[in-house]
């Protein structure tokens, strides 16, 4: 918790620094702003990584779901919004599409390792939001960015699609990470102590 206060005190100055520099034509504080804003959300996976009795969440490969989806998020909020900024190009188009691969493969790999680690429930909302991740979060929009290649105008409206398809399936699992996957695994007692006995250390 420490580490993320440090990492959002320093991140919304420099944040706001970038977003006035943006509209001002200076991106000189983009960069130092990218940087804080991925210590942020590794600051946060950690936290969350710590919580040893949730296995949804002291599962290793957290952080870097957390990572990979924040940065798969951040590119769609680009193309969600590339209608007013105006900035795109085939070759971000396929910094986009790699970074929804990566998410998507590091997704499998996460579900993989909680194979019978968790609570029913806890499985079936995980499974549920990784279906909507792969289909409507990966595969729909990559069918959209490739449709859109040389499609001229329409290649806006199809980014944009895409974006917004990309953003809310990575928003609605972390959401269920968080709300719908964090049972306590629960305690388990090695020696249960029995009342009236004693034991002494030899």
């Amino acid at each position: 918790m420490t580490r993320e206060a440090v990492a959002a005190t320093a991140l919304f100055p420099v944040g706001m620094a970038a977003a006035a520099g943006a509209h001002l034509g200076v991106g000189a504080a983009a960069w130092p702003a990218a940087l804080l804003a991925l210590a942020f959300i590794y600051c946060q996976g950690r936290m969350l990584q710590a919580a040893r009795g949730i296995a949804a969440w002291r599962e290793p490969l957290t952080v870097a779901l957390l990572i990979g989806t924040s940065l798969a998020e951040g590119a769609a909020l680009f193309w969600l919004l590339q209608p007013w900024h105006g900035q795109g190009g085939t070759g971000r188009a396929l910094l986009f599409g790699v970074l929804l691969l990566a998410r998507a493969a590091i997704w499998v790999g996460y579900r993989q390792r909680l194979a019978g680690r968790v609570a029913a429930r806890a499985r079936a909302a995980l499974d549920r939001a990784g279906r909507m991740l792969l289909v409507g979060g990966t595969a729909v929009p990559l069918v959209l960015l490739a449709a859109g290649f040389g499609a001229g105008v329409a290649a806006t409206a199809l980014a944009a699609l895409a974006g917004v398809l990309a953003l809310a399936a990575g928003a609605y699992l972390k959401f269920t990470l968080i709300t719908r996957a964090g049972y306590n695994q629960g305690f388990a007692l090695k020696e249960v102590p029995v009342r009236g006995a004693r034991r002494f250390a030899g």
